[in-house]
Parts: structure tokens; C-alpha cells; sequence
């Protein structure tokens, strides 16, 4: 079902003003907007606007009132119907065929986190108050006013709002006026126009704040991070990144940033990480706030990435916007690409590409290799379908074919084919062959054609090499082979043992040899697909996985870099899981790290420890379960004995051997090593009782840890943490943490404190569930049970607002029995999982593919440790 709006008339200023607004029961406010709009059809006597959740008081057109309004909630829409011809009289008067429509309107600040919402915080002095804050990403500016809440519907704002005595506005422009009431205090605060821009970049937040600003000498930009009172200084590293990313952008994009102001805002309730309203960017308290010592390197990473993520839209997303939803991943692809790009300007030490193919990349191929994807570019109307693509395959798979489309044309050339297209299309509407279009003409090949076949088809291939060389392609299901007949244009780099790389060549058959005079000449290894810039799996002959085997390993004389031995790594475990090569294959070719001493290749472990974690977890409570923990013990004992606990140096909070040894000392515990628990337990005793510090690095795996050893104590003792503490990543760190509880009771108490204690917010409960409904086979038979018995509560709780589709798959997504897959089946054929829908499908699949996983790997595995 379409929720489209027709185009009789066509928005081209909104002049909005927040008349009144209450930050305390019954959150009401009232507002009116004059709207602008262009007349196509002046025969019409209706109009219809987006409008949810919002009672219109009154509507006019110059002195002429609407006779009726009537309401599509299904459609999220209203219809004002006037006297016949006063459309046709009103535009005809102006000489633009154009009128004005003012409507007076109320709403709810509701705290669902979307639409005009309030947000509740905690002062120094404990009490609790309450700011109001935006989200209209992709379809909420229909909960704040009624417009044509489409991304196409490109207009101007105007936001005027009367600011409670004491309280503080931010909105996309500066403050052009301010008249104070003498008699309430309140003063009447009015915002600069906006450029041309869709409405899910309105912004407008109410409240208390302390802030930070950089004026930029150079381009006069000021660049702000707001916080809630006495959280300032901890939005620093924030604000230096934020600068300092505006000026490597503009640059890049070859587009000055149009607006005289740059706003971080960290709100306390809000549902993604973060929204990019042009010039008022909205964000998680804990994607913007640090603090010595409680911050981890992973943290400092996220809140870089998230900054120079929404940063990249204020061109691409804001300046530059998809024609529809359907093109969703020129948004949120090309973010994701310049996050990381910007990142590793920024921050040149962390290797942050590295992680990208690690993540990122890797995030795509696990997604994409379902049978329940779905293409980049793919049709969308309802808001939930709508919302259903704000997923890996849009950000992730959008990202990697963006880098593979850089590496093909070479990043220079597509920079430019990118400052072409944001030149060329600036305050306007774009489909992606817009941009492929730009690319084509700066670089001369053939880019359309390339990029629209991986943009309109699902998934991606396999390419198998046998003896002669020869490659053929196949699509790539986790559920194993089949007979998909799809075919894709993969360009194909080759990195050979003498550390030459044989550029990219398309191969587009079933069946090709274009690389046979190639890889028949060498007499030793080779790698297809060079630094992993293609979207693709490459499976080897048995014989060859061996050779690699002897590259792979980290050391100073093999060409390999860290990317291309992790992606080695990753291929043939993700093939191995398939059933695509053996379990065999993946692990022998990690027989050489368990004595390997090289510490700089930070990405390649955590691979290797990754898959080795997945593999373990399916395979506990069989026989070869012990031979498989001292295989893992084996892998990490060297490293564990060079890191040890403790920091060796001050160098190591830049760089990613923290994170590392947080890492080994968790894979040491799931080997089963009792003396690390130990130790891991004496030192949260000591940090609880004495005060002693923990590297933030370490904190998660010392307190699971504790959990292990001791749960009642380790709970009891976590929970006070969590309760004492005001930092976000610390209480996100004891929240997930607290979620691993296994026995019973503990259970039951963990899961009513995440979902209705208050302690938890709403934005966080993911984190927690993620863990009680997965935890162990235990927890995902509890989470499962739990969910059904108490689905009508859940859904009259949760199912309107943002978490809804993360709380039904974390709490039913943790089996990997087929039985309890048929279960959740039948439960949803009669029980509608609304906004879950996509979820409940994923989980169906991915449940059914880890059953087959279960008996495949078991058999294999214990082949291999006979």
C-alpha cells in the first residue's frame, strides 16, 4: 500500500511556529504553519497532507475556511476539502499559481523517540526534568506538523517557537530573533529560513544545555556541541573531530558547507546513533561524550565514525537527496564510505579501513547472503517497508560497492565523478543512475552498467577456482549451494606471491578463463580479489587454501596485507559454515598463528577470533567440545602471555592493542581457561571494593568474567555500578553485561529490570535483551518463552515506538533448533509482529540455517579433532 500523496499542489516554504509547548504532563503543544504551495491541479478542491498524531484546529486559505478534514490513518494522512473553486480562485490571483494554506494544530510530545518527542534527564542535584527534541527520519515530520512528508517535496522552513523561561532552542539556522515576555519569561525565539531541504532535516530541540563552540577562522563556520548541564567538557574530542571533519569534507566535495553553523546535540533518549538534520545534528549522549579513563578505544572510534558519518550528509543526503526511499543507499552508503575516509584522515594511526573490511564489509556479506535480503535499490512505500531498509544492505553493502567502485575507476577519479554529481545536482532529487552517470563521465568506463546490476539484483557470488584456472560464478547462500542462475560483473584483482597486484579485469560468465595465464604460471600462492575491494567470495582448490595457509600468518616477509589475510581468514570460514569448503580448510589455515608474536595486526585476530567464537559456541556440549577449547587456548596463549593485563605503555590508548587484549582475554575465557576467571573476578573485586581502576578496554571481559565465577555476587555488584554510574558507555558496558545472568531467578529479575524498571531507557534495551535472549542455549529458550507468554504486554508496551523489531528478534533470534524456528513460524502466522515483520523473516531463515550449521560443523569438527 502506497502512501504517496497526490501532487495537486506541490510545498514551497513552510513558515512553522511552536505557539506553546508543556516539558511536563500533559506534554501537549500547539503550533500553526503557513505553507507555500505551487498549484498543479487548481480544479481541486482538496488537499491532503501527511499528518499523524496531530489534531488540525483550523485550516484556511486567505480568509476562506476548510468546510471538512478527514483522516487516513492508515495512510498516515489528512484531507482538508474547501468550497469548490477556492483553490482554482486563490492560485489564479497570484501570478505563480501558487497559495498559502495556514493550519493551527496540536500534538503530543509522546516518548517513542520519534516525531517532535521529550527526553528525560537527570540534574546534578537529582532532579529529574524533561527537554523536547525531533526525529523525522524517514517519515516522522508527520508527527511534529502536517507537510508533504516526502523527500522529493523539497521546500524552505522557517521555525519560530515560543521558549519556555529558561529553556534554550536550537533549529537548523541560526537565531535571527528573540522578544522576551515580560509577563512568563518565555521568549520568542525565530530561526533563520533554511535552504531548499526535505522535512526529515527539520530540526528543533528545547532545553537546558551547556555547550562547546569552534570558530573556524577560515571558512567562519562555528561549530557547537551541545550537552544536557554539566556534561560539557566531555563533548571535546567530539568537537575537534566535528571541525575538523567539515574542512576535510568541504574540500573533498569541492562544495562549501551552506550554512554559518555546524550543531552536535547529545540527547539522552534517542533511537539511532544519530540523525543529520542540516546544521543541527541530533546524536546519542554516547556517540558524542567521553571521559579519561572510562572510555574505550572502540568508543572513541564509534563516536569519530558517527561524527564524520553525519557530517557526509549535510552534501550527500542533504544538499543532494534520493528521489524516493527506494534510493535509500545513495544516502546511507556514500555516509558510510565518507565516515571512513574522513576517519582515517583524522586519525591516520588507527588503520580505520582495516576495520572497515573487518566490520563493515564483512557485515554485508553475512546480511546479503540470505535469501531474505533484498536488492540495494529496492521499491518501498508503507513506512514500515520504509524502515525495514535502514539495514546492513543499504549502509554496509552500500558502502563496499561504493569502495569497489572507487578501486575499479581508481579514488581520485571517483571523487571527482562525486563532486560532478553534488555540483551538478545540488538542492535537488537524484536516482542512483545520477550518480553513476557523473562517475562514467569522469572515469570513461562503463560504470552504469556495472553498478546498476548491483544495485537492482540481491545478493552476490562466489567465484570457485579449480585446478586450471578456470572461475565460474554462483550465487552465495549461507544455507548452502544452489541453483540461482544470477550472474554479476565482478571486477577481479590478483595479488600474487611476489607481491605484484594484476589490476582488475571484469568477469561477467558463468564460466571464465581470463585469468588462467595468470594464475597457472605461479608456482606458489596467489589471492583473488586484492584488499577485498570486490563484493564477492573466492573458494580455492584444496591445494590452494594449503599454499595460502603458509601466507596467511603474520610476519614481516609476506606480501599480504592485514585486509587481505583477514579476508582469506573470513572467506573460508563463511564458506566452511555454508558448506561451500570444509571446516577443515578454515582452520588448518590458522595452524600457523599459535605461536606467532606479531601484535600489529589488530583486524587479522579479531577474526580469527570471531569465527573461532561462532564455531565454538555451536559446538558446546559435544564430545570433541574440550579438544576444541584447548585448539582456541592454543591460538591465544602466546598472545595473552606478551599482553598480559595491564597496560605496557602510555602509546597503547591510541593505538588497537587495548581493544586487543581485551579480546585475548576473552577468547581465553571461552577456552576454558579457570585462571584468567580467577583473575578476572579478583581484579572486579578489587575495582568494586578498593577502588582499583580497569582499563576501559577491559572492563566488559573482566566483568563477565566476575559473572562467570561468581553470578549473585557479580550481579549484585553490577547492578550498584550501573545505578551509580552517569556515564553512557559504562552503563551500556553493565547493562549488556548484566544480561548474560544464567540461572533462573537471576533471569527473571534481569529481564523485568531491562523492560519496566525505568532504570533502563527505552533507546538501550536492546543491549541487554541482546544478551538474555542469547546468551547460551538456555537464555535463547527463555528469551523465546518469554516473548510468547508475554507478547499482548510487549505489544502494548513497545510496538509503537522505534524498538520494537529489535525486541522481537533479540528475543526470539537466539535459537539454532529448526523445531523452535517452526514454532516462531506458526506463533507469527497468528500473531502480527507489525513493525518486526522483516526481522521475523530473517530469524526464520538464520534459525534454519544454524540447525543445518549444527550437525555439518559437528561432523566436521569432529573429523578434525580425531
Amino acid at each position: 500500500m502506497s502512501s504517496r500523496l497526490p501532487t495537486n499542489v506541490v510545498p514551497t516554504h513552510y513558515d512553522l511556529v511552536v505557539t506553546t509547548v508543556a516539558l511536563q504532563p500533559p506534554f501537549l503543544y500547539t503550533g500553526k504553519v503557513k505553507i507555500s504551495l505551487t498549484v498543479n491541479d487548481p480544479q481541486s478542491d482538496q488537499i491532503t497532507l501527511h499528518c499523524l498524531e496531530v489534531s488540525i484546529a483550523d485550516a484556511h486559505i486567505g480568509t476562506i475556511r476548510n468546510t471538512s478534514i478527514s483522516y487516513n490513518v492508515a495512510n498516515e494522512s489528512c484531507t482538508m476539502e474547501f468550497p469548490p473553486g477556492t483553490i482554482l480562485s486563490a492560485s489564479a490571483s497570484a501570478s505563480t499559481s501558487t497559495l498559502d494554506l495556514d493550519i493551527a494544530f496540536m500534538g503530543h510530545l509522546n516518548d517513542q523517540m520519534h516525531g517532535f518527542y521529550r527526553s528525560k534527564y537527570t540534574t546534578a542535584n537529582g532532579e529529574s526534568k524533561f527537554m523536547a527534541t525531533t526525529q523525522h527520519e524517514p517519515t516522522d515530520a508527520r508527527r511534529f506538523f502536517p507537510c508533504v512528508d516526502e523527500p522529493s517535496a523539497k521546500a524552505t522552513f522557517q521555525t519560530s517557537v515560543n521558549v519556555p523561561a529558561g529553556l534554550t532552542a536550537i533549529s537548523n539556522t541560526n537565531i535571527i530573533e528573540t522578544v522576551t515576555n515580560s509577563s512568563s519569561g518565555s521568549i520568542f525565539t525565530k530561526f533563520g529560513k533554511t535552504p531548499k531541504m526535505s522535512t526529515y532535516l527539520h530540526a528543533l530541540v528545547i532545553g537546558e544545555f551547556d555547550n562547546l563552540s569552534h570558530a573556524n577562522p577560515t571558512s567562519n563556520i562555528i561549530t557547537t556541541v551541545y550537552t544536557m548541564p554539566g556534561k560539557g567538557e566531555k563533548g571535546r574530542f567530539c568537537l575537534d573531530c566535528a571541525w575538523r571533519c567539515l574542512d576535510f569534507q568541504a574540500d573533498q566535495f569541492g562544495v562549501a558547507y551552506p550554512l554559518p553553523k555546524s550543531d552536535l546535540i547529545a540527547i539522552p533518549d534517542f533511537a539511532a546513533g544519530a540523525m543529520e538534520n542540516w546544521g543541527c545534528v541530533t546524536y546519542r549522549e554516547a556517540k558524542v561524550l567521553t571521559e579519561k579513563g572510562q572510555t574505550s578505544l572502540a568508543t572513541y572510534k564509534g563516536i569519530a565514525r558517527t561524527c564524520c558519518h553525519e557530517l557526509a550528509h549535510q552534501w550527500f543526503g542533504n544538499l543532494v537527496t534520493m528521489d524516493w526511499w527506494s534510493g535509500l543507499f545513495l544516502n546511507e552508503g556514500f555516509a558510510r564510505f565518507m565516515e571512513f575516509k574522513s576517519v582515517n584522515y583524522l586519525y591516520p594511526q588507527w588503520n580505520i579501513w582495516d576495520e572497515f573490511v573487518q566490520s563493515v564489509y564483512s557485515m554485508a556479506l553475512s546480511l546479503d547472503s540470505m535469501e531474505s535480503s533484498h536488492p540495494i535499490h529496492v521499491e518501498v512505500n508503507h513506512p514500515d517497508e520504509i524502515n525495514s531498509i535502514f539495514d546492513a544492505i543499504s549502509y554496509a553493502k552500500g558502502a563496499s560497492l561504493l569502495r569497489m567502485c572507487s578501486s575499479f575507476v581508481g579514488d581520485e577519479i571517483f571523487m571527482e565523478g562525486i563532486r560532478l554529481y553534488l555540483s551538478r545536482h545540488a538542492y535537488a532529487n537524484t536516482t542512483p543512475n545520477d550518480l553513476w552517470q557523473a562517475v562514467e563521465e569522469v572515469s570513461n568506463k562503463p560504470i552504469k552498467s556495472l553498478m546498476a546490476q548491483w544495485t537492482t539484483q540481491i545478493g552476490y557470488p562466489v567465484l570457485t577456482l579449480d585446478v586450471s584456472g578456470t572461475v565460474t560464478q554462483r550465487r552465495f547462500l549461507a544455507s548452502g549451494a544452489n541453483d540461482d542462475a544470477s550472474l554479476w560483473k565482478c571486477p577481479v584483482s590478483v595479488l600474487l606471491s611476489s607481491g605484484e597486484v594484476k589490476p582488475a579485469v571484469i568477469l561477467a560468465d558463468r564460466s571464465n578463463d581470463d585469468l588462467k595465464s595468470i594464475v597457472s604460471k605461479e608456482t606458489s600462492w596467489f589471492k583473488l580479489n586484492s584488499s577485498e575491494t570486490g563484493f564477492y567470495l573466492v573458494n580455492y582448490t584444496d591445494k590452494q587454501w594449503d599454499e595460502l595457509k603458509k601466507a596467511v600468518v603474520p610476519n614481516n616477509s609476506s606480501p599480504l596485507s592485514s585486509i587481505d589475510r583477514l579476508g582469506l581468514i573470513s572467506d573460508c570460514f563463511r564458506l566452511a559454515r555454508a558448506g561451500y569448503t570444509s571446516m577443515s580448510n578454515a582452520l588448518n589455515l590458522l595452524s600457523g598463528f599459535k605461536t606467532i608474536e606479531h601484535l600489529d595486526e589488530y583486524v587479522v585476530w579479531q577474526t580469527v577470533a570471531e569465527n573461532l567464537a561462532n564455531s565454538l559456541s555451536l559446538a558446546k556440549g559435544q564430545p570433541f567440545f574440550a579438544k576444541f577449547q584447548s585448539f582456541v587456548w592454543e591460538m591465544f596463549a602466546t598472545q595473552h602471555s606478551i599482553l598480559g593485563w595491564d597496560e605496557k605503555s602510555n602509546t597503547e590508548a591510541d593505538t588497537n592493542i587495548a581493544p586487543f587484549r581485551g579480546i585475548v582475554l576473552s577468547m581465553m575465557m571461552k577456552a576454558g581457561a579457570s585462571t584468567c576467571v580467577e583473575e578476572g573476578n579478583k581484579r572486579f573485586n578489587s575495582y568494586c571494593d578498593e577502588g582499583k581502576p580497569i582499563a576501559a578496554d577491559n572492563k566488559s571481559i573482566i566483568y563477565r568474567m566476575a559473572l562467570k565465577h561468581d553470578e549473585k555476587n557479580a550481579k549484585r555488584k553490577l547492578l550498584k555500578l550501573y545505578r551509580e554510574c552517569d556515564f553512557p558507555e559504562e552503563k551500556i558496558r553493565l547493562m549488556s553485561v548484566l544480561g548474560e545472568v544464567q540461572e533462573q531467578q537471576h533471569w527473571n529479575e534481569t529481564m523485568e529490570w531491562v523492560l519496566y524498571s525505568g532504570e533502563v531507557r527505552r533507546q538501550d534495551i536492546a543491549r541487554p535483551l541482546q544478551t538474555l535472549g542469547g546468551a547460551s542455549p538456555e537464555s535463547a529458550a527463555r528469551g523465546w518463552s518469554y516473548l510468547k507468554r508475554n507478547f499482548n504486554e510487549l505489544v502494548a508496551e513497545f510496538a509503537g515506538g522505534q524498538m520494537w523489531p529489535s525486541i522481537v528478534s533479540t528475543l526470539c533470534g537466539g535459537s539454532k533448533s529448526a523445531a523452535v524456528a517452526d514454532e516462531i513460524q506458526e506463533f507469527f502466522e497468528l500473531h502480527e509482529p507489525g513493525s518486526a515483520k522483516k526481522r521475523v523473516t530473517q530469524i526464520l531463515e538464520r534459525t534454519r540455517i544454524n540447525s543445518d550449521r549444527v550437525q555439518r560443523d559437528n561432523l566436521s569438527l569432529s573429523k578434525f579433532f580425531e
